[in-house]
């Protein structure tokens, strides 16, 4: 029987010697056959290569809280558009430049027309150039749709518009 989340190695080494890893996100269980002295330095090179091959596919865990703002965007781009994900990109980089530095801040261009921009602007519900600021918190996302403030201050307004979405992600991260 097998389990999505459960990976198996299994190296057959000289003399019938077969070493197996099975592993998960929480463990690693190595079983071990017919194994001899003399097999000693290679069990120990597959234990490695197995706790290696844990390790790279682990994935960071999406628990943690944090703020994300993501910009969507389709081929061509006005200029309110670029200026949006200008200034935007600006107030992550410079205003949270810790908090990015620690994942609690992040930035995300999405271009709509490759697969998996769709797919996330289908869940956001976006079908042109918008802004959001989504804050996650103890597994809980709020959602803040920025695109019509962004659109009417990015370009001429450019210090209103940094004030409302440092205000914006600041009320997310509390």
């Amino acid at each position: 029987m097998s389990h999505p989340s459960l990976a198996v190695n299994t190296a057959r080494l000289p003399n019938n010697f077969v070493l197996r890893c099975y592993y998960n996100w929480e463990h690693c269980t190595m079983i071990m056959y017919e194994s001899t002295n003399e097999n000693m330095k290679r069990i120990l090179s597959m234990t490695f290569f197995c706790l290696f091959a844990m390790m790279l596919q682990a994935q960071p865990s999406p628990t943690g809280n944090y703020v994300e703002v993501l910009y969507f965007h389709g081929r061509q781009r006005c200029l309110s558009c670029m200026a949006m994900e200008k200034y935007a990109r600006e107030v992550v980089d410079q205003d949270f430049a810790v908090q990015k530095k620690l994942g609690k801040v992040r930035f995300r261009e999405i271009d709509i027309t490759t697969g998996k921009g769709k797919q996330l602007a289908r869940s956001y519900r976006v079908t042109w150039s918008s802004l959001y600021v989504t804050g996650v918190k103890n597994g809980k996302e709020t959602r803040r749709d920025m695109t019509r403030f962004g659109f009417s201050t990015a370009r001429k307004k450019t210090p209103e518009f940094k004030k409302g979405l440092k205000a914006a992600i600041i009320r997310l991260l509390q």
